[in-house]
């Protein structure tokens, strides 16, 4: 038996020709594609012994291998020709008796084709061609072509050992031939590389041999005399150097002194300063920004400032913008003068500072950075708000003293109301007493048949109607602390002349007093009683037999 090289030429030749020349009886009974009557073209005859061909490839796999297979199902994927090998079992299932579980001839009972690597029914890894055979308009077949996996791979193995020792062989050869013309004609170009890869590390002596071929002599002689001039050239280059080295020393130690000095200066300034550069890096920053900040002593990009600290408006809780930051608005050249910011560093106390910044430009205008200088107001902040809070709560303390005062006055006018009412009434109650007490003198004397008592009875009266005029007139009026003493006066004379009726009409009574003498009680009742003596003295004893005349009552200068 010959072995198939390989399984693809046989498995296309079994699966995709054959439902074709199935197919092809269908046109020889003259019928056409479109059902029409078909003229033939040629006849073709053939004679093939089914028997020898496809008997002899369905029960052995002849062609396919040692372990190729043929397996034709039906479409419940019952087996129709006996298997090549046993089940896992060790039986041998006859004809339509065994109903393959294996992927390739389910697929190929569902009318699937193709190629697949999956396990047969012996649970062998195989590699199978698997399509549908349409055997009449009602009938289908399914067929599988499958070789064991490892047979298959074989020969590609095998293959691929041959191209291996073909390739090696060639590569070896290669090696001796290139061997062989380094050997003999690239050593002087060896040589010159060795010569510049010296160069190129630093051994300016370094020349190349020229020997060899001409070609190659030439490069060698051209590249020693490039060497020297780099040579010569390195040395002046190096002097060169070492000069403007030195000069560059004596600058740095300049700028350094410099440095050290205007970092001193900065120190002393309790104001933070802070310059950066075009990329808004940090680069120089006193003593008090970092205080305030929070900062290290090296330069500090932008995208690192969070790290350090955050910033806030002046409400001391909206978070600051990029565009906003004091620094930001400098570098674009806007002149930022005394903005309030507050600062939290991540350790250290929050402050509020006063930012005042200005771009930094050099001679031909082109922008340097920016410096920013930040007053510390944080003292004076918090006084503020001590001032406000003391405010509000003095504020706050005047009101309820007010409140407070407003609800003790009320109650004072309620009380002094309640002290004039009962004051009035006690003023009333008084002079009624006293005008009880008048009469009852009254009807007294008109009992005494005595002049003189009668007279004597007669001035009490009076003078206890002087003091009851006082009660009556504080309270006839709105005032109960004091009185009009003109009124007071008038009325005082005008009671004693109706009780002496002699002297009234042949003695005129007259007053020089202003409007608007005003006399408490305490001094109107004593000054009352006064005036009733003075009128009951004159009108007794200034006009006798009936002698006219005026009495005058005027105010004496001080």
């Amino acid at each position: 038996m010959v072995k198939s090289p390989n399984i693809y030429p046989v498995v296309f030749l079994l699966v995709y020709w054959i439902p074709y020349i199935l197919k092809a009886s269908h046109s020889i009974n003259g019928q056409g594609a479109s059902g029409q009557e078909a003229k033939p073209a040629a006849v073709l005859i053939m004679r093939v012994d089914t028997d020898d061909v496809f008997k002899s490839m369905l029960h052995t796999g002849t062609g396919l291998g040692q372990t190729g297979e043929v397996v034709l199902v039906n479409p419940e994927a019952e087996i129709l020709v006996p298997l090549k090998y046993p089940l896992q079992d060790g039986t041998r299932p006859a004809p339509l008796e065994y109903r393959i579980q294996a992927k390739p001839a389910a697929l190929a009972s569902q009318g699937k084709e193709g190629i697949i690597a999956a396990d047969d029914y012996r649970g062998v890894p195989v590699l199978a061609a698997f399509r549908s055979i349409q055997i009449s308009p009602e009938t289908s077949w399914g067929m599988v072509v499958k070789q064991d996996r490892s047979e298959v791979l074989a020969n590609l193995n095998k293959s691929i050992s041959y191209f291996f020792l073909i390739f090696a062989a060639a590569i070896t050869a290669l090696v001796v031939l290139t061997y062989w013309i380094a050997t003999g004609l690239s050593r002087p170009i060896h040589l010159l590389s060795r010569a510049v890869r010296l160069v190129e590390s630093g051994d300016l002596s370094a020349r190349a041999p020229a020997t060899g071929p001409y070609e190659a002599a030439v490069l060698a002689l051209a590249f020693n005399s490039m060497a020297q001039r780099i040579q010569n050239w390195h040395g002046e280059l190096e002097r060169r150097i070492q000069e403007r080295t030195h000069e560059l020393s004596m600058a740095n130690e300049e700028l350094e002194r410099q440095k050290k000095f205007l970092e001193a200066i900065l120190d002393c300034v309790e104001d933070g300063i802070v310059a950066c550069d075009n990329n808004a890096v940090l680069t120089l920053f006193n003593r008090a920004t970092r205080e305030f900040h929070g900062l290290p002593q090296e330069p500090l990009p932008a995208e690192k400032w969070a790290d350090h600290y955050d910033l806030y408006l002046a409400d001391e809780k909206t978070p600051m913008k990029r565009e906003d930051v004091p620094l930001f608005r400098t570098l674009k050249g806007e002149a930022v003068d005394n903005v309030e910011m507050v600062i939290a560093p991540k350790e250290g106390a929050q402050r509020t500072l006063l930012a005042t910044g200005r771009a930094l430009i050099d001679g031909n205008g082109e922008g340097l950075g920016a410096v920013v200088s930040m007053h510390d107001i944080t003292a004076r902040k918090q006084a503020e708000e001590k001032l406000r809070v003391y405010r509000e709560n003095l504020e706050k303390m005047v009101e309820e003293r007010t409140l407070e005062l407003k609800t003790a006055n009320a109650k004072l006018l309620e009380a002094l109301a309640e002290k004039e009412l009962l004051l009035r009434e006690i003023h009333h109650r008084v002079k009624n007493n006293m005008q009880i007490i008048s009469s009852l003198l009254n009807m007294q004397s008109r009992a005494i048949s005595d002049g003189r008592l009668k007279g004597i009875f007669e001035d009490c009266r009076n003078r206890i109607k002087s003091m009851a005029m006082v009660h009556e007139k504080l309270y006839a009026h709105g005032d109960l602390a004091r009185i009009d003493f003109n009124e007071y006066i008038r009325s005082i004379s005008s009671g004693l002349f109706r009780s002496y009726a002699g002297a009234h009409g042949r003695v005129a009574f007259r007053t020089e007093l202003e409007d608007g003498v005003f006399l408490g009680i305490e001094a109107a009742i004593p000054c009352g009683l006064i005036l009733n003596e003075l009128i009951t003295n004159a009108l007794k004893y200034a006009f006798p037999e009936g002698r006219a005349g005026r009495w005058t009552a005027q105010p004496i200068p001080p």
